[in-house]
C-alpha cells in the first residue's frame, strides 16, 4: 500500500458545522445560565457557583466551557425576576436593604461596606446580607459581638494579597442573624487582599456605605 493510500482522511469542518456547534454552545449556556437563575430565583440557591454546577448537571454538561459566566448568569436572573416575580422581588430586597442598613448602622465603627445582591438589586427572601469590613482584627469584631450578644459562626478562606503575587492572607467570614436575616460579613485584615479579591473591573469591588444604602430606599 503507498504512503498516500495509508494516510488517514481527515473531514475538513465545514463552515456550517462550525456555526452550528457555536450555536449548540450558545444554546447550551443560555439554558444553564436560565436553570441557575431559576435556582436562586425560586430554590434559595444563595450560591452562584452552585447554582451554576447543578444546572450544569441537570442538561447533562460536564464541560468547563459550556458555563456561563457569572454576568451571564446575573442577566439571566434579572431577567426571570422581571417576567416571574416583579413587584414581589423588589419589595423583599427592599426590605433586606432596610435590614442592612440597620446592620451596618450597628457595626458602623468598623465601617462596613454592601456588597453583593442586596446592593445589586437581585437578592429575593432567600438572599443573605452581604457585608466586608477591611483593616480591622477579628478579635475586635469578635470581642464586639459577644458584648453585644450577637451569635456568630466563623471560618476563614485564604485570599491573594496582591495581584500577580502568591502572597496569602487569611479572611475571616463570619454568618450572624439579624431580625432572622442571615447575614455575611468577611473581614479581610488588609485592603490590598479586597482588592486583590475584588478586580477593578468587578462591579462588587466598589461596594456601598450606610449614606450610599441609605440613598437606594429614597
Amino acid at each position: 500500500m503507498s504512503s498516500a493510500g495509508s494516510r488517514k482522511i481527515r473531514r475538513i469542518q465545514s463552515p456550517d458545522d462550525s456555526n452550528k456547534t457555536q450555536s449548540r454552545h450558545r444554546d447550551l449556556r443560555a439554558e444553564i445560565a436560565y436553570r441557575a437563575a431559576r435556582l436562586i430565583a425560586e430554590d434559595g440557591v444563595t450560591s452562584v457557583l452552585a447554582a451554576k454546577r447543578k444546572a450544569a448537571r441537570q442538561v447533562g454538561v460536564t464541560e468547563a466551557g459550556f458555563l456561563p459566566d457569572n454576568d451571564e448568569i446575573d442577566a439571566a436572573l434579572r431577567s426571570y425576576q422581571s417576567l416571574f416575580q416583579g413587584e414581589t422581588q423588589r419589595r423583599e430586597c427592599r426590605a433586606l436593604r432596610e435590614i442592612a442598613v440597620k446592620v451596618m448602622y450597628r457595626l458602623r465603627h468598623f465601617s462596613p461596606w454592601l456588597v453583593g445582591a442586596v446592593l445589586n438589586g437581585s437578592a429575593n427572601r432567600f438572599s443573605p446580607i452581604e457585608l466586608e469590613i477591611v483593616e480591622y482584627d477579628a478579635k475586635k469584631l469578635e470581642m464586639f459581638f459577644l458584648c453585644e450578644g450577637i451569635r456568630f459562626d466563623t471560618r476563614v478562606i485564604a485570599a491573594i494579597a496582591q495581584r500577580g503575587g502568591a502572597t496569602l492572607c487569611d479572611v475571616s467570614i463570619y454568618e450572624v442573624l439579624f431580625s432572622e436575616c442571615p447575614v455575611s460579613i468577611a473581614l479581610y485584615p488588609i485592603r490590598a487582599a479586597r482588592e486583590a479579591h475584588h478586580p477593578r473591573n468587578d462591579p462588587r469591588s466598589a461596594g456601598a456605605k450606610i449614606k450610599d444604602v441609605e440613598a437606594l430606599l429614597w
